[in-house]
């Protein structure tokens, strides 16, 4: 153990755990830095507007990525709807661009027809990689680790594919002569060799028109969108491992990047000890009104 003296008290000190951190968190920036110079060819991107609390966990997700790399290696397209503070806070940790909504706006789930920030906006930038984050995410190794392998996009199946109906799937792919591929999951995903910008103009075709709905859970187009461009590419699909997830009970593995957000602790407490009988019994607007309170 490391001490320190004070000789104006006599007093012996041990080294703060913040120094030791900041040594640590240089050490692990500069590790992959020293096996190659990927650091001038990639950009993380991260794509946001105000809509609930994108722009916070944004900052947040952007913070624990500064562990790793430069501030000047991560850009943010912020989309309507957007303010002027949003934008003060968001430049302290990464080059802000002021970008416009370039797609139609659709139901994801429950909530109305809307935007989330366009993730298509990463196609705009120049490097041969882009290491795409959802604000909703926590860095917790180097993800510039991961362009080691050979592929042009990688990312984890998604969660929601389970539930899929594979024929609609199937279907959506034999109609443009595609090779059928799963879901992935947009949260966290990698493209290299300039694999974004040969996508782009397929991923907005098939985000601008109506797509079927495999789904039975939700709508998640963007995605639908993107399996359909991105087919025949090289793909390295991601393993809980690099890419884990809250949803899935995944918060203790030791993972790249831990993607979700966990339910407030009461809401927790509620659905594990209040007894289902009880839960049949509440009323409609009450069920809706707790689901509000700890969303």
């Amino acid at each position: 153990m490391k001490y320190r003296v004070c000789c104006s008290k006599f007093r012996i000190y041990k080294i703060s755990q913040r120094h030791n951190c900041r040594q640590q968190n240089l050490k692990r920036r500069t590790s992959f830095i020293k096996s190659g110079n990927m650091t001038n060819e990639t950009t993380f991107v991260y794509t946001v507007s105000d809509v609930r609390n994108l722009v916070k966990e944004t900052l947040r997700s952007a913070k624990s990525l500064l562990k790793f790399v430069d501030k000047n290696m991560i850009t943010i397209f912020y989309t309507p709807p957007r303010s002027k503070k949003g934008l003060k806070r968001l430049s302290r940790v990464g080059r802000v661009i002021e970008a416009e909504n370039i797609t139609s706006p659709f139901r994801f789930t429950t909530y109305k027809a809307g935007y989330f920030g366009e993730k298509v906006h990463l196609c705009e930038v120049d490097t041969p990689n882009v290491i795409f984050l959802d604000g909703d995410t926590i860095v917790k190794k180097n993800p510039l680790e991961l362009l080691q392998y050979e592929f042009d996009f990688s990312a984890r199946v998604g969660l929601w594919y389970r539930y899929f109906n594979q024929k609609i799937w199937k279907s959506m792919f034999e109609k443009i002569g595609k090779e059928p591929i799963p879901m992935p999951n947009i949260g966290f995903m990698i493209f290299k060799n300039f694999c974004h910008k040969e996508i782009k103009e397929d991923w907005l075709k098939y985000l601008n028109s109506p797509l079927p709905n495999p789904n039975p859970k939700g709508y998640n187009k963007e995605q639908y969108a993107l399996a359909l461009a991105i087919s025949g590419k090289k793909i390295r699909w991601m393993t809980a491992k690099e890419h884990a997830f809250v949803a899935g009970g995944e918060e203790k593995i030791d993972t790249y990047v831990l993607h979700g957000r966990r339910k407030p602790f009461v809401r927790r407490i509620l659905q594990k000890y209040v007894p289902e009988s009880i839960k049949a019994r509440a009323p409609p607007k009450l069920i809706d009104l707790t689901r509000k309170a700890f969303r």
